[in-house]
């Protein structure tokens, strides 16, 4: 592969592979194609960037989610790893062979899982929900002069108070902000531009938002790629999947009761509820989309009764595999991910189906749940990953470097430091 002294990694976060459609323009400037897969459990935002710039499987890197065992910080514990040098990162790789390193995004944690502050000049994300900050672009950076300039840009009013949907506009100012004004002659940029999924979310794939925003991001990333002294890469963390029904985490603190709700045309009816036979005995549920993770009090286990329900909407992992088939291929997946996060029971969602964080809806909406009221389409989510399925797994890859047909994402890496090199 040829070097260059610019190196470009764009992770757009829920590109589907099939949203190569919309990358014209990015297309022709980047020749070489593949589809990336997602070759672990799950096809998550942090789970899949952590292992893109780790190279390794989540059962190694271990970080699945923001939350993890017990309800602890799985951010705050995989930064301490990256602090002690127990995984490889892509800044780490960046500043060994002699780059500037930028991560510039909008999620804090697909920032923070690139690399620690010393392996780079300049790390920028938008920290959201903090009083302290106001929900605004912040920085860390090791140099003054760069640390500087970004405090008078950030601090300035359009840089507060930014709609997910509106991050990446701001990311890519801050990127030309940057490039302009630093005078290395080898930079290695990775930005992770979010805006994609909070509209694949909300509107599901394939959506008139959706394509709408891979047309802007198709015009906007053209002159970046146009530099002739860089390479580039365009891809996807996992893609996105249209929901039809939905398990909702309970609607109090310490209730039993999972609500299941189904579409019926341009509106949400209420299915069914279940109620946890052996409640006593979890200590912990995590409810993320295409996952529910349980643990339990000592031996504690799920009834025949409870087990009979979440077969319905999803596959139940890892005690419980035999007693109903599982495919190969989410078994291989699931291996893939093993640790102590997954919970004591893993129920992987169905194509259909996702568990529901309450987390993810207003107020108003919470009350309609909780009386058994019809939804309106749009007030719950109807796009989602976490799943094996290939519309969650199989994302987009270009480049304007040789590239096989097919990759795993534990392999760019891997690819980068031939780049590199």
């Amino acid at each position: 592969m040829a070097t260059a002294n610019n190196l470009f990694l764009i992770i757009i976060d829920q590109l589907r592979a099939d949203y190569k459609e919309h990358l014209q323009k990015c297309s022709k400037l980047l020749p070489n194609h593949a589809v990336c897969y997602v070759d672990s459990l799950p096809s998550s935002t942090e789970s899949a960037h952590e292992t893109i710039s780790s190279g390794e499987q989540p059962r190694i890197h271990g970080f699945i989610s923001k939350t993890a065992k017990g309800r602890a910080k799985g951010l705050d514990q995989l930064i301490m790893k990256l602090r002690r040098k127990e995984l490889p990162s892509l800044a780490s790789l960046g500043h060994k062979n002699g780059f500037g390193v930028y991560v510039i995004g909008g999620k804090e944690e697909t920032v923070r899982v690139m690399g620690d502050e010393p392996n780079c000049r300049a790390m920028v994300y938008y920290l959201k929900d903090n009083p302290l900050f106001n929900d605004k672009f912040v920085h860390v950076s090791n140099n003054q002069i760069l640390d500087y300039s970004l405090t008078q840009l950030l601090n300035e009013i359009d840089f507060k108070g930014i709609p997910q949907p509106q991050w990446d506009k701001k990311v890519l100012n801050i990127f030309r902000h940057i490039y302009m004004m630093e005078s290395l002659q080898k930079k290695f940029f990775i930005m992770t531009l979010s805006s994609l999924d909070k509209l694949g979310h909300d509107y599901g794939p394939n959506s008139k938002e959706v394509c709408e925003h891979l047309k802007f991001l198709d015009n906007s990333l053209v002159d970046l790629i146009n530099n002739k002294d860089a390479s580039v890469i365009i891809t996807g963390d996992h893609g996105c999947r249209l929901v039809s029904r939905y398990v909702i985490e309970p609607a109090e603190a310490g209730s039993d009761i999972l609500r299941v709700y189904n579409f019926d045309g341009n509106s949400i009816r209420f299915h069914e509820d279940h109620s946890l036979d052996n409640f006593g005995s979890i200590s912990d549920i995590q409810y993320d989309g295409g996952l529910l993770r349980i643990w339990f009090k000592g031996e504690g286990s799920l009834s025949e009764k409870d087990l009979s329900f979440f077969f319905k909407y999803g596959h139940v992992f890892p005690h419980y595999t035999l007693q109903k088939d599982a495919d190969e291929e989410i078994v291989r997946l699931y291996e893939n991910s093993k640790h102590e996060n997954l919970g004591d029971v893993l129920v992987v969602a169905r194509g259909d189906s996702m568990f529901c964080k309450l987390s993810w809806i207003e107020d108003p909406i919470r009350k309609k749940i909780a009386g058994r009221a019809i939804l309106k389409k749009g007030e719950l989510p109807i796009g989602e990953h976490g799943t094996q399925y290939s519309e969650d797994r199989e994302v987009c890859f270009l480049s304007n470097n040789p590239v096989k047909e097919r990759l795993n994402n534990t392999e760019i890496y891997e690819y980068i430091n031939s780049i590199m090199r």
